[in-house]
């Protein structure tokens, strides 16, 4: 996926070491596996929900925090649109759930 790449790149940018394989990629990242064997399609639906709200949560607290420090406005760019696009998201995953 090419925004995990961009997402990667910066990581190399800004850290000793960025992630090589997705397996790497994983242990950095803020959620976690559902362990479930195969939950209901409505259960799948909330899970994605929650797990896009998460990512809401971590970049709001933390683009202007990374604005400051990093002075890399594309970085921050990728971030809102990062965002806008888990935003976006929920959205149509709530209007799923709401039919």
């Amino acid at each position: 996926d090419d925004v995990m790449d961009k997402v990667a790149g910066y990581m190399r940018r800004y850290s000793a070491k960025g992630p090589g394989t997705m397996d790497e990629f994983l242990t950095k990242a803020h959620l976690n596996e559902a362990l479930s064997a195969s939950p209901e399609a409505r259960m799948m639906v909330t899970n994605l929900v929650t797990d896009h709200r998460t990512i809401i949560c971590f970049l709001r607290e933390h683009i202007n925090e990374f604005d400051e420090v990093s002075e890399d406005a594309n970085a921050v760019d990728l971030m809102i649109a990062l965002f806008q696009r888990h935003q976006k998201m929920v959205k149509t995953l709530r209007m799923y759930l709401e039919a």
